[in-house]
């Protein structure tokens, strides 16, 4: 058995690290040993459930994937007719990653296969009657993306049936979790897990690769001709969701009729059928709404189509190539659009530079949207610095999502590089008359209250570019005239400066009290809040 590595030994080996080539080699050591004992005793406890023998486990340093190869699994199943049974798996790559309280996993596999044997004998037979030989995937990719501060996430699903059909499913969720995940822990039930879904859209399309050749003759012995199909389905979803009332609901008929007609559509060019639900605002999903097909038709309202949401269509050639070279007449949304496209690959080839190109005249000339897709971007290709700025004017602006990008941005920068920035950024404001009025009125009321409420939002960011330095300014211009809660927001910005190794923040605070009490002395506000009290 291997020697178990105490937790004081880690510490002294990681403690070590940073010494010499020889202590990081070792402090690497420990680390591959650590991995080595969680693979060996991950499967020897795996096969305490299953069967299963591979080819190799491999853990790419670089980029933290995990590569299983020649993964089979013999599952222990009862049936006596079911032995034998292989479910074999050619590669899978496992990937996963976090970053400012985002986790994204992916999961590709390919050459997938299930033997006959792995299926119930009703499930067998149909699959030899098409001539499939159990199930059969070449390749499929899982994408998941979970945002923890909102709960929204992301699913995608991509996967190939060799020789028989394409699936692509597409969720978006505003909101995604289960509730009552501790019920019944203090016993011996089960916990009774209920969804919580705030669902923004869903999408699932089928695509033929060849099973409906296969299907289409066994369909024709039964019905004589597919001509028929749509009626026969039609027929049988109304008696299936007439309910109670004897006919089928509004959004029941609505999806049936969309049914119908992409039906008749598929069997004229056998391409593809695509399902999809956006409920407008969103639709909140519990128990209640899966109990019964009606309620989830009723709370999705399903329609059928044979082609892709119109999201998902391709930018223009001509207007993506516009606004790429600048010649011709753009709109600010059409070059929006553009950028928007080059920057996520989404709509168009993903070129991070050409979307660069494209939106910094636009976010230098003060469009908001075109600063925060040029900041996200930025942020996402590893160049945080330069994407602060560009998030801050986001943020001054309003764009929804910017705070949130902002402060992930900043976890990321030292004091110095987020002190340039935000003086970068508020000297720059000057054609915005706002800030300059404000600051105007706030002198001349020599009112705590404004003064403190113009201190938050320069520390938010809120409706003027976000600086700490200025904030630092009037809070203790504020707090001086006895404002409490200034004091209160000053004593943090001052934590800031405690925890600042370089003292950026430090010199910055300095300049900002000499400047406040400059103001107070010569500006007219101590001599005007003394008159008050006097």
């Amino acid at each position: 058995m291997p020697r178990l590595i105490t937790a004081a030994g880690l510490a002294a080996g990681l403690a070590l690290a940073p010494l010499s080539a020889g202590a990081q080699s070792s402090a690497e050591g420990v680390f591959d040993l650590l991995g080595g004992m969680a693979r060996t005793y991950s499967v020897l406890i795996l096969r305490s459930f299953v069967d299963f023998t591979y080819e190799s486990i491999a853990r790419d340093s670089a980029s933290g994937d995990l590569t299983l190869t020649g993964l089979r699994i013999y599952p222990r199943l009862s049936d006596p007719a079911q032995q034998g049974c292989t479910i074999s798996l050619g590669r899978a790559v496992i990937s996963d990653t976090q970053e400012d309280d985002r986790i994204s996993s992916l999961i590709e596999t390919t050459d997938l296969s299930v033997s006959p044997l792995c299926l119930s004998p009703g499930m067998r037979a149909a699959l030899q009657q098409l001539g499939y030989d159990g199930i059969r995937s070449d390749a499929a990719v899982i994408t998941a993306r979970y945002d923890l501060p909102s709960g929204g996430m992301d699913l995608s699903v991509q996967a190939g049936l060799t020789d028989a059909l394409s699936l692509n499913l597409e969720a978006d969720f505003d909101y995604f979790w289960f509730t009552g995940l501790f019920d019944g822990a203090a016993g011996d039930e089960m916990p009774d897990l209920r969804p919580s879904i705030l669902l923004r859209s869903f999408e699932a399309s089928v695509e033929n690769r060849g099973a409906w050749s296969r299907v289409k003759p066994m369909v024709e012995d039964a019905v004589g001709t597919t001509a028929v199909l749509p009626k026969i389905v039609e027929s049988a979803l109304s008696d299936q969701l007439a309910g109670k009332k004897g006919t089928p609901g509004p959004a029941a008929q609505a999806f049936i009729s969309s049914l119908v007609s992409g039906l008749q559509t598929f069997l004229a060019d056998e391409s593809q059928i695509t399902v999809r639900a956006a409920p407008e605002g969103g639709v909140w999903l519990g128990a209640e709404q899966f109990e019964t097909p009606e309620r989830l038709i009723e709370a999705l309202q399903p329609k059928v189509s044979n082609r892709p949401a119109e999201v998902h269509e391709v930018l223009a050639p001509d207007l993506l190539g516009k606004a790429i070279t600048g010649d011709g007449e753009l709109s600010d949304a059409e070059r929006l659009s553009a950028g928007r496209a080059l920057m996520s690959g989404i709509g168009a080839p993903r070129d991070r530079s050409a979307a660069i190109a494209v939106l910094k005249p636009m976010a230098d000339a003060g469009d908001a949207g075109a600063a925060m897709e040029l900041a996200q971007g930025l942020a996402e290709s590893g160049a945080p610095q330069s994407a602060y700025g560009y998030a801050l004017a986001a943020l001054a602006a309003g764009e929804p999502g910017a705070m949130g990008l902002t402060d992930r941005i900043e976890a990321r920068l030292g004091a110095s590089q987020i002190r340039g920035t935000q003086a970068s950024v508020l000297a720059g404001w000057a054609p915005d008359p706002g800030l300059e009025t404000r600051r105007a009125a706030v002198l001349a009321a020599a009112d705590p209250a404004m003064m403190r409420r113009l201190a938050i939002d320069a520390k938010l960011g809120r409706g003027v570019p976000r600086s700490y330095e200025t904030a630092y300014l009037w809070t203790t211009l504020a707090a001086a005239a006895g404002d409490r809660s200034a004091a209160n927001l000053r004593v943090s910005l001052d934590a800031r400066a405690a925890n600042d190794h370089d003292g950026a923040w430090s010199a910055a605070f300095e300049a900002a009290a000499a400047q406040a009490l400059t103001l107070w002395t010569e500006g007219g506000i101590g001599a005007a809040l003394h008159d008050r009290t006097r």
